[in-house]
């Protein structure tokens, strides 16, 4: 299996990830943490009286959040092998969400470069996809 290094150093923080092509296992640990994204969302929206939840939340932070919870957070945790300055075993998604832009820029790079079949893909790719397959005939 290939695999992927990610340093990231700012100030007195040093992180270096080892990631993974996926396997069969890792596809299952990806599945699993997709899991605590309900969680995580339902607390997130009630963790304020409404009010103040209606100001904290909008349309673009619930979507941002949502994003993070069910495809970035579970995509990148699940590929990790081997990690220095990042406790990834005990990361949960309010912690993943507080790291660095450039940290989880990178790692996200390395993870798709490595597992270009967990892209998130719209439904016109999609669409694109299935038009480009070849016609086979029987």
């Amino acid at each position: 299996m290939q695999t992927r290094t990610v340093a990231y150093e700012s100030g007195e923080t040093k992180i270096v990830l080892e990631v993974r092509e996926a396997t069969a296992l890792t596809g299952m640990k990806r599945a699993l943490l997709r899991g605590r994204a309900d969680a995580y969302l339902q607390a997130l929206s009630g963790e304020s009286d409404e009010e103040s939840s209606a100001e904290n939340n909008s349309a673009l932070d619930v979507m941002a959040a949502t994003l993070m919870a069910r495809v970035v957070y579970p995509d990148l945790v699940a590929c990790v092998v081997s990690a220095e300055g990042l406790d990834v075993a005990t990361l949960d998604i309010a912690g993943f969400c507080d790291l660095p832009d450039s940290l989880v820029d990178a790692w996200e790079a390395a993870v798709y470069d490595l597992n270009p079949h967990w892209l998130p893909r719209s439904d016109e790719e999609e669409t694109e996809g299935e038009k480009k397959e070849p016609q086979t005939s029987a």
